[in-house]
């Protein structure tokens, strides 16, 4: 499993973020993963897997990366057991008032 990333995101900051890039849980957990910096099919790939073992994601649930700066991204894993209202506003099970 590899993680997928939104292309028009990476067009607009292609220039600005590195190979490396740190995401970051509301925890204080921090994980280095490799940017695959390509445009027609931008992916995170080295450490990958170890990010996955560490929050034992075993489907593809969504994931929020917030960028902050400086390759680093605030990330949020939405699981079964999320509340509703914690979906982000986009999201078609979301609960949260617009």
């Amino acid at each position: 499993m590899i993680c997928e990333l939104n292309p028009l995101f990476v067009a607009e900051h292609y220039h600005e973020i590195e190979e490396q890039w740190m995401l970051q849980d509301g925890y204080g957990n921090c994980h280095q993963v490799e940017f695959k910096k390509c445009l027609t099919m931008p992916i995170l790939a080295h450490n990958w897997h170890e990010f996955r073992d560490f929050y034992y994601v075993t489907l593809n649930p969504l994931m929020s990366f917030r960028y902050l700066e400086s390759s680093r991204f605030q990330i949020k894993i939405f699981n079964g057991s999320t509340p509703k209202n914690e979906y982000p506003r986009f999201h078609r099970l979301t609960t949260c008032i617009n």
